[in-house]
């Protein structure tokens, strides 16, 4: 992976934003904007202190996935004292990148890639927290779309991807406006999938999107 490389530098409403390959230096923003999305998860009744490490450990292994090498650089986020995320730089199957919001890290996204039959495809996750616009939200034209099409993009040259899928609550409404908005399909439902703390069932949607060059796209 292409470390501290700038892909893409820009201004909106008065803010610069930079899009760029995650950095060693980003881990301490990186556990703020780890510790945003728990506080959202708990004010919502859909996570339990109990929960958050675990949750947070298994994320960001995901973004270690992957052929290892003596380069990699093992990131570890602590929160009040307390390890909540691991991140590896310089993984050979997985592009991570970040957006910079007027000189501090409020974004992040990685694209996993798969192996073996499934090489020629990944999977995306992304984190946005923006006090502006309220954690969860996905403000249009600021950061979420042009940061995402942004790790596609990468990812699909890196990786010679084909195909790149997400997974996503069925009420995330913003979230799956910001999906479609970057080309992806939904491809099905589990409903109830997910049954929080608070009593409450949510589905689980799973969205795709084919890259130029797969043939035999779904019709």
């Amino acid at each position: 992976m292409e470390k501290d490389r700038i892909v893409k530098t820009y201004v909106k409403g008065g803010k610069k934003i930079v899009i760029r390959y995650v950095k060693e230096s980003d881990i301490n923003d990186i556990g703020e904007v780890l510790k945003a999305w728990y506080k959202n998860l708990m004010a919502k009744g859909r996570a339990r202190k109990a929960d958050f490490d675990k949750k947070t450990r298994d994320w960001w292994l995901e973004t270690a996935a992957g052929a290892r090498d003596d380069s990699a650089v093992a990131l570890v986020a602590e929160i009040d004292g307390n390890v909540k995320g691991i991140v590896e730089i310089g993984i050979d199957r997985t592009v991570t990148l970040v957006a910079e919001i007027d000189g501090k890290v409020r974004a992040l996204v990685d694209v996993n890639g798969k192996s073996g039959t499934y090489s020629h495809s990944a999977e995306v996750g992304i984190i946005v927290v923006d006090k502006e616009y309220g954690f969860g939200r996905f403000p249009e034209g600021v950061v979420a779309e042009t940061l995402l099409m942004s790790a596609i993009s990468e990812a699909e040259k890196a990786l010679k991807l084909e195909l790149i899928t997400l997974h996503t609550n069925s009420d995330n409404r913003s979230a799956i406006r910001l999906y479609i908005a970057c080309g992806f399909m939904v491809m099905g439902e589990v409903p109830k999938s997910r049954k929080f703390y608070n009593g409450e069932y949510v589905g689980r949607l799973t969205m795709a999107k084919y890259l130029p060059g797969l043939p035999n796209l779904p019709e």
